[in-house]
């Protein structure tokens, strides 16, 4: 099954809360704070509810680093078929 979903991969600096939100209905990926590389957080298929809560703490600052996807579909969609009973 092929399942549509936009990359953000840039700098938090380089983009917003609101062009995150609006770019999909779910949203798996990681943020990393800093350099440091014990200071991130990685999420796996949550709504833009949670989404827009993650986001809430974060500094769109240079330090931090997004990798997020993003998808239009509903979750049950996104999840590959062979991964679940």
């Amino acid at each position: 099954m092929d399942t549509d979903f936009k990359l953000i991969n840039c700098k938090a600096s380089q983009t917003s809360p609101e062009g995150i939100l609006s770019s999909g209905e779910f949203f798996s990926g990681s943020i990393r704070f800093s350099d440091n590389k014990n200071e991130w957080v990685v999420f796996s298929l949550v709504n833009k509810e949670v989404m827009r809560y993650i986001l809430s703490d974060i500094n769109f600052n240079d330090e931090v680093m997004l990798e997020i996807f993003s998808y239009d579909e509903d979750s049950e969609k996104v999840q590959h078929a062979g991964n679940w009973e």
